[in-house]
């Protein structure tokens, strides 16, 4: 079964970690987002899902629903929260508490193997507002629209698996 409507509103999926490159160059080409935005995708607040190529093979990334192995959202910027899930993988200094399941759990080891991980992103972008109040308040519009995003794919996911993906379940028994 392909990825559900989980991803409808999602880019491309891009490797999330490359030895050779840097981390702040987060592969910004990989990212090809449907509709355009004003500014840089990574910097948005948005959604973003984590997926594991069990095969370890590029050219075969047809993800299913059961390779989500996380779903997770920022009003901070997507680049710097997905930097912060790669850190807490390769520091073991827990600013991510998705990636810090990976370290703690014995059955989720198997995710540390970096060079397997995938994400795709939903960027939400804001209206530019020129009065300093209709700025505030398009900022917490956009605040409940990301993370109403974000529960719109849990429902999605769990209609789908019957649970939430792996590390985002804090105490699932596997």
């Amino acid at each position: 079964m392909a990825v559900s409507k989980i991803v409808d509103n999602f880019s491309d999926w891009a490797k999330l970690y490359c030895e050779n490159s840097k981390r702040e160059n987060l592969q910004k080409e990989f990212f090809k987002v449907g509709k355009k935005l004003k500014n840089d995708p990574l910097g948005c607040r948005g959604v973003y899902i984590i997926a594991y190529n069990k095969n370890g093979k590029e050219n075969q990334l047809n993800f299913s629903d059961k390779d989500i192995i996380y779903i997770g959202m920022t009003n901070s910027g997507l680049k710097k929260r997905l930097n912060q899930f790669i850190s807490t993988l390769i520091t073991e200094n827990i600013t991510h508490s998705g990636a810090s399941r990976i370290l703690k759990k014995k059955e989720y080891k198997v995710y540390n193997n970096r060079k397997n991980l995938y994400v795709s992103i939903w960027p939400i972008s804001e209206d530019e507002k020129t009065n300093e109040d209709e700025q505030y308040l398009e900022s917490l519009r956009i605040k409940g629209k990301v993370a109403k995003a974000e529960y719109d794919c849990f429902i999605e996911y769990a209609r789908i698996k019957k649970n939430l993906p792996d590390l985002n379940s804090k105490d699932r028994k596997k």
